[in-house]
């Protein structure tokens, strides 16, 4: 039996052994997916287990994403170019990094019928790149704001993004004229915090919030409430999760199931 993983820390939170191992059943195949506690001083030993012909490879979770590079064989365009890895797949002991997070990003969008010309994403972080990254494939303008202008010039300088301070003036200058909104901060997992109020937003506009728990966040009620658009995170840890398990298996997963149960377990625990 070949046995996939997820390291990083903590991970007792994540969702993913419930998608892969209900996918993995689905499919009959004679796989396991399971967690791995790996804190950044113990990557190196970590990586040399991972290697064992029993792993058929790994996800990959803060605060690991950028560290691992430096042990990978082979990375992705899309990973290279991010700076971050979430993905990797064991072939014969070599490994191959991804970020499926991109795939994610563009699979929520392309489900929603988005097809933005002006985004705006908040945060500047490895969610961050990702929607950034993504955006800039399907030819929009991105606007990056962040707290820490530092950070955003960072992002911009690997992406083709424009950095802005994160600021009250800020947010009315750009949100209104945006297309599509895309919350990368961890704002909103407290169910009580937002960035934006419904005041910035109106009806033509799409936002993504990548925060999923709640599924619901106070800035998917604020669209709401504007008439907006919304399009929730767990649709990108889905289909982030989906893409991981093609590149491993090869297989088509069982997206709609896998999408029931996770719904399912974010509504049981909320």
């Amino acid at each position: 039996m070949k046995a996939f993983y997820l390291i990083g820390s903590p991970v007792s939170h994540s969702l993913s052994p419930l998608m892969h191992n209900l996918a993995f059943r689905k499919l009959k195949l004679p796989y396991s997916y399971k967690l791995m506690e790996v804190k950044a001083s113990q990557l190196p030993e970590a990586v040399k287990a991972l290697r064992s012909p029993s792993v058929g490879g790994f996800n990959v979770t803060m605060p690991l994403k950028e560290a691992i590079l430096e042990h990978l064989d082979e990375v992705s365009r899309e990973a290279e170019a991010v700076g971050a890895v979430n993905t990797v797949a064991n072939v014969g002991g070599k490994l191959a990094g991804y970020n499926t997070d991109v795939a994610g990003v563009k699979a929520a969008l392309e489900k929603a019928g988005v097809k933005a010309s002006r985004a705006v994403v908040l945060g500047a972080g490895g969610a961050a790149k990702a929607a950034v990254y993504c955006l800039a494939e399907l030819r929009a303008e991105v606007i990056v704001l962040n707290r820490t202008l530092a950070r955003a010039r960072r992002l911009a300088e690997r992406l083709p993004a424009t950095p802005v301070k994160l600021s009250r003036r800020a947010l009315r200058e750009h949100i209104p004229r945006a297309d599509l909104v895309v919350n990368a901060t961890p704002v909103g997992m407290d169910g009580r915090s937002t960035l934006v109020d419904r005041s910035l937003l109106r009806r033509q506009q799409a936002v993504l919030d990548l925060v999923y728990r709640p599924l619901k966040t106070p800035l998917l009620r604020e669209a709401e409430a504007a008439g907006a658009k919304c399009i929730p995170g767990v649709e990108v840890l889905v289909a982030q999760g989906a893409e991981a398990f093609r590149i491993w298996t090869g297989f088509e997963p069982p997206v709609d199931e896998m999408m029931k149960a996770v719904v399912a377990e974010l509504e049981g625990s909320s």
